[in-house]
C-alpha cells in the first residue's frame, strides 16, 4: 500500500510469507500501525528484535499470533494446572503440509506453536535440546522431534510432521499427581489421578482466532494489555531457530 493509504490504517494483520514478516511489519509500524503478526514473529532473531525495538520506539501495540493460547482447551489446562507442579509434556501436531507453505520447515511452522505452549505452560524458558529430523537433501525440513528442557526441569517431547495423512493436534501434561490428555483438535481435555477414574474437564466453547483477534483490538483500544508482546514471540522464536540450528548443525555433521 502507498503511504496514504496506509495512513488511513489503525490496526492490522500480517499474515504474509514468514520471509515477508520484516519488510512488511517495519513499513506499517513505522506509520503508527498496531500489529498482529502471525507467528513465528520473524525469520531471525535480528529482524524480530529490530521490530519489538521500533514498536516500542513508536508506541505501538505489537502483538504476536501464537494463537494455541487462545485455544479453549490450552486455557482449560493453563487454568487447571500450578506450573511448579508440571513434571513433563508432550505434544503432537501433525498432518499433510499446506502448499503455499515454502521458506520454513516443520519446526518454524508446526513446532514453534508448542515450543510456545511449553514455555506458556510452565512459565519457564528452554535452557536445553535434543533434536532430529527428516526432510528432503537441501530443503526443508518435513518431520522434526524436540526433546527439551526447561529452567523449571520440566521435560518436554514435540513431534511435527508434515508426513502424516491425518490432522492430529494432542497435549498431555504430567504433573506429581495426574495425567491431563487434551486434543487441541476438538477441544476436549480429560483429567486421570490414580485411584480415580478419567474426569471431563470444562472447556469454554469458543473459536480460538476470534478470541485472538478480540484480544488484539482490545489492546489496541487499550482495554486490556497485549497479551502476547513482542518480546513473547521473540523467546519463542529464538528457542525454535535454537533447535533449528542444532538441526541443521547435526544434518551437516553427519554427511
Amino acid at each position: 500500500p502507498s503511504a496514504d493509504e496506509v495512513a488511513l490504517i489503525d490496526a492490522a494483520v500480517v499474515a504474509v510469507p514468514t520471509s515477508a514478516h520484516h519488510s512488511v511489519a517495519v513499513q506499517l509500524i513505522r506509520h503508527g500501525v498496531h500489529l498482529l503478526v502471525e507467528k513465528p514473529l520473524a525469520a531471525s532473531i535480528a529482524e524480530a528484535e529490530e521490530l519489538s525495538l521500533l514498536a516500542d520506539k513508536q508506541g505501538i501495540v505489537l502483538m504476536v499470533g501464537h494463537i494455541e493460547r487462545f485455544n479453549p482447551a490450552a486455557q482449560a489446562i493453563a487454568a487447571a494446572v500450578d506450573p511448579t507442579s508440571i513434571v513433563a509434556i508432550t505434544l503432537t501436531r501433525a498432518g499433510p503440509k499446506r502448499e503455499k507453505i515454502r521458506d520454513v520447515g516443520v519446526i518454524l511452522d508446526l513446532c514453534i506453536h508448542d515450543i510456545d505452549l511449553v514455555r506458556w505452560l510452565t512459565q519457564s524458558e528452554i535452557v536445553e535440546h535434543q533434536v532430529m529430523v527428516a526432510g528432503p537433501d537441501g530443503g526443508h525440513e518435513d518431520l522434526a522431534f524436540l526433546q527439551l528442557r526447561t529452567a523449571s526441569d520440566v521435560v518436554a517431547s514435540i513431534r511435527g510432521d508434515w508426513l502424516s495423512p491425518e490432522r492430529e493436534r494432542t497435549l498431555v501434561v504430567k504433573t506429581r499427581d495426574r495425567v491431563i490428555i487434551s486434543d487441541l483438535l476438538l477441544q476436549t481435555v480429560t483429567e486421570h489421578r490414580s485411584g480415580s477414574g478419567p474426569r471431563r474437564l470444562k472447556t469454554l466453547v469458543g473459536d480460538a482466532l476470534e478470541a485472538e483477534l478480540t484480544a488484539f483490538v482490545m489492546a489496541v483500544r487499550g482495554d486490556a494489555p497485549n497479551p502476547i508482546p513482542a518480546i513473547e514471540g521473540l523467546r519463542s522464536l529464538t528457542a525454535a531457530l535454537t533447535c533449528l540450528g542444532a538441526a541443521r548443525t547435526r544434518d551437516s555433521s553427519c554427511r
